[in-house]
């Protein structure tokens, strides 16, 4: 929502202010398709160029994630806690033994079953079965748990981050992008100004 809200704030005070300050939409018109065209075929082409097919596919699918909005909701962070805790209760109640047919099987697992979008979150589900393993295996330096969780955190947010740098990258050449499509439309009216001039 805050994204369509923002695009019509951007264009309608930009070009909002330029008519009011007695500029002519007409010739706006005229050059957007032609520098449209040369701004955005040579920022997606340089983005193709600079990075795998893998960061593309994840940069469209971030695009997507915007216009839809936060993947987790209230309601997600409250199943996250209550999965969490009964697995806790059952570990202390009956131990790690009785949790390995959930850990290790969480498709067939009654508790999991019962949190599907957690489930179907395969970072997260790894995460939460890793924590476990941990504690079958008897790793009881929590510091040490706590370092490989972080660690395995910090490798996934800089894996998804990947696709929104490339985009980051791509924005920030976009301006000098568009000072050369400028210049390229003022040589080709100065061109055509000259040859109109010549004809008469």
């Amino acid at each position: 929502m805050t994204l369509f809200l923002g695009l019509a704030m951007v264009f309608g005070l930009v070009f909002g202010g330029f008519m009011l300050s007695g500029g002519k939409m007409d010739i706006v018109l005229h050059a957007l398709p032609f520098e449209g065209m040369m701004i955005i075929g040579a920022s997606v082409g340089s983005m193709i160029i600079a990075n795998s097919f893998s960061i593309m596919k994840k940069a469209a699918g971030g695009i997507v994630k915007v216009i839809k909005g936060p993947k987790w909701k209230t309601q997600d962070y409250n199943d996250l806690l209550a999965l969490m805790y009964e697995l806790t209760r059952i570990y202390k109640a009956k131990g790690i033994l009785a949790l390995d047919d959930h850990i290790e099987n969480p498709d067939n697992s009654e508790i999991f079953q019962r949190y599907p979008k957690i489930a179907k979150d395969h970072f997260s589900l790894d995460l939460i079965r890793d924590s476990f393993r941990m504690l079958s295996l008897q790793y009881d330096d929590k510091y040490g748990t706590e370092d490989i969780m972080n660690r395995k955190i910090k490798k996934h947010h800089h894996e998804a981050l990947e696709a929104a740098h490339a985009i980051q990258a791509m924005a920030e050449g976009l301006p000098a992008i568009g000072t050369v499509a400028a210049v390229l439309v003022v040589i080709k009216d100065c061109i055509l100004f000259n040859s109109d001039a010549d004809d008469d």
